[in-house]
């Protein structure tokens, strides 16, 4: 009998972060219940997106090479996770179906099951952008709109591009909403599908975070405009401490206008995928009704961000980092933001403006591509 192979294909921005950490550090339990767990699969894609197609025989050496790999490490069943088997965001995951047809031919020998777990558009392009702006990014969702295709994220298309070398039947859609994930999150839900003993809610991942959201995504966003690789890199750890948010919870900035444009787009796809993925008449994919708006940016909120993360770590550093790290570039940060600040008196609900656009990228430039680091 063939080894079960489950594939977790993402796409960007489902927890993929959250599920790898539970399962690296949680190996022995997957070993016990008979399940092995390839981490290195996070990089796998690239190496099937870089074997063009119509090389049987290269395709046939890497198939010998997996088999080999998978056999060193007995199991009933195999998982793989990366959100990168469905492509890139940056160019609307149009190098799924390619990289599907590879899979296939590298997995002919195992039950495969893919997962693929999908997110409302437009709180997963907002999700996107927010990432950017984490990695270091300054630029407005409009010129982040501009680089993007934003209309690119057919998720029924995505999941035919994989029913097409694998099956409809070996196609799992999930939709990523709490209420539609077994455990709450998708760590309990790769662990139902799994079958692994206990509770779903057992699998949870406690350290699992969200973007930033905002006033703080605002303020690291103007930041970003100045500081270098390094004050990103400490903005980053100090704000991903005190503003990430909550996982599920909508980042909100896009324009009611633009929300409603995309999901009048997306819905005809949605349906679609609800009735012949998830077998549901209604049509109906995403129970979420929520359409969060942009935060009014204020002189206050701005005042309270940096105080949060003041407050915070003044707490948790010792005195030399205090005084010789934190505080210094703390200094930074309020005089950066001085400009947000003067646009209202303190608590006064005066909406700040937000900066003019850097220079846009070309399309497909983003770092939201990454596959290293993907949540």
């Amino acid at each position: 009998m063939a080894p079960r192979l489950v594939i977790h294909i993402g796409t960007h921005r489902t927890g993929t972060g959250a599920l790898r950490r539970v399962f690296t550090a949680r190996q022995e339990e997957l070993r016990g219940a008979g399940v092995f767990y390839w981490s290195e699969s996070l990089r796998y894609p690239l190496t099937l997106a870089a074997i063009e197609p119509r090389r049987q025989m290269r395709l046939d050496l890497e198939r010998d090479r997996i088999e080999a790999l998978m056999r060193r490490q007995p199991a009933e069943t195999y998982l793989w996770i990366s959100p990168c088997f469905a492509g890139s965001p940056a160019t609307g995951y149009r190098e799924a179906g390619p990289i599907a047809h590879n899979l296939r031919h590298v997995t002919r020998s195992f039950e495969v099951e893919i997962l693929l777990y999908v997110r409302r558009q437009d709180l997963f392009i907002e999700s996107l952008y927010a990432r950017t702006i984490e990695d270091g990014k300054s630029w407005s969702f409009e010129a982040f709109g501009r680089a993007h295709d934003l209309e690119a994220y057919d998720w029924y298309r995505l999941a035919e591009a994989f029913a097409g070398h694998f099956g409809r039947e070996r196609v799992r859609v999930r939709p990523w909403e709490p209420a539609q994930l077994a455990g709450g999150d998708v760590a309990g839900d790769v662990a139902a599908v799994l079958g692994l003993p206990g509770a779903p809610e057992a699998w949870r991942d406690g350290a699992e975070r969200g973007s930033y959201r905002g006033e703080a995504l605002e303020v690291a966003r103007w930041c970003n405009r100045h500081f270098d690789g390094e004050e990103r890199r400490l903005l980053r750890q100090l704000w991903g401490e005190v503003h990430a948010a909550a996982p599920f919870t909508p980042i909100g900035v896009m324009d009611a206008d633009t929300r409603a444009r995309l999901l009048k787009h997306y819905a005809a796809s949605n349906e679609r995928l609800a009735r012949h993925y998830l077998g549901r008449p209604s049509g109906r994919l995403f129970g979420d009704e929520r359409r969060p708006t942009p935060c009014a940016l204020t002189a206050a909120g701005v005042a309270r961000v940096v105080r949060d993360v003041a407050a915070y770590w003044r707490t948790r550093l010792p005195e030399p980092q205090r005084r010789g790290v934190l505080d210094p570039f703390l200094r930074k940060v309020a005089r950066l933001v001085q400009p947000l600040c003067e646009a209202g008196s303190d608590g006064a609900a005066t909406t700040v403006p937000r900066l003019a656009d850097p220079s846009s990228p070309r399309p497909g430039t983003s770092p939201s591509g990454r596959c290293a680091g993907s949540r």
